[in-house]
């Protein structure tokens, strides 16, 4: 995707159902955008990012995911809407509780077409800590 393009709910309830999949209580949602596989042999631009709107975050949270994930460092579209600064996370954090995984690698998973797995991801315990390095697995 292009930078600064937004995933909006459409693209995501298409992209669910080309993979015969339903969103559900517990589930991880992961958004591949190519955004990773572009900008790695080049400084990235952190001004422009393909990702998720408001909406499209919203209607996530609505479906009951445990936890959202992108192989972008935003997760959310960038530029941010004006007079807004960062949306998605305050939203999806604050008022959801979900968590959110940037930077995530993809490409092998995309490779792999397998639209259903088991994810785990298993952050460090730092008390009052609001981020944690950890080793995300998809079991096929």
């Amino acid at each position: 995707m292009p930078d600064g393009q937004a995933v909006g709910v459409d693209e995501l309830k298409r992209a669910a159902a080309a993979g015969g999949v339903t969103l559900g209580r517990g589930d991880a949602a992961l958004l591949r955008t190519g955004w990773f596989e572009a900008h790695q042999n080049k400084p990235p631009d952190f001004d422009a990012e393909p990702g998720l709107n408001l909406e499209a975050a919203e209607w996530l949270a609505e479906c009951g995911v445990a936890l959202i994930g992108a192989d972008n460092y935003a997760i959310e579209v960038m530029p941010f809407p004006d007079g807004a600064v960062f949306p998605v996370h305050q939203r999806l954090i604050r008022d959801y509780g979900i968590p959110l995984l940037e930077g995530l690698v993809l490409q092998p998973l995309a490779e792999a077409a397998s639209k259903a797995f088991l994810f785990m991801a298993a952050p460090l315990c730092i008390e009052g800590g609001t981020a944690s390095p950890l080793t995300p697995l998809a079991i096929l």
